[in-house]
């Protein structure tokens, strides 16, 4: 597939940035580049050269090669959330409203008509 190789790199380059905490312009700096330059590598659109491959090894601290590893059995793809991440659509919980019953409370509710 074209460009394979350059999303795989874009992709690791971003798992390992994330798992250092270092945010894109962060990155950059390190390198001497843009965040533009760090964000249009992480989606695969740039064709790095080799020296600009071992430059951003070198500062997310990891050999070259770590970044041209196909991502493993069960790591997400380009644009899949990873594990733990919402899922589109999900709701935040909503906060309980004062007063009103909230989970567990159904055992201490009364039942049914209260007998005289």
């Amino acid at each position: 597939m074209d460009g394979e190789l350059q999303r795989t790199v874009g992709r690791n380059i971003r798992r390992i940035r994330a798992t250092r905490g270092l945010s894109q312009e962060e990155l950059a700096e390190l390198i001497g580049n843009h965040r533009t330059y760090v964000g249009s590598v992480e989606r695969g659109e740039r064709n790095l050269s080799l020296r600009s491959l071992e430059r951003l090894a070198d500062s997310l601290g990891v050999d070259p090669v770590a970044l041209l590893a196909p991502p493993e059995h069960g790591e997400p793809g380009p644009g899949e959330p990873g594990p733990g991440a919402p899922e589109p659509g999900d709701a935040e919980p909503a906060e309980p409203t004062p007063g009103a019953p909230g989970p567990g409370d159904a055992d201490r509710a009364p039942r049914g008509p209260a007998a005289s």
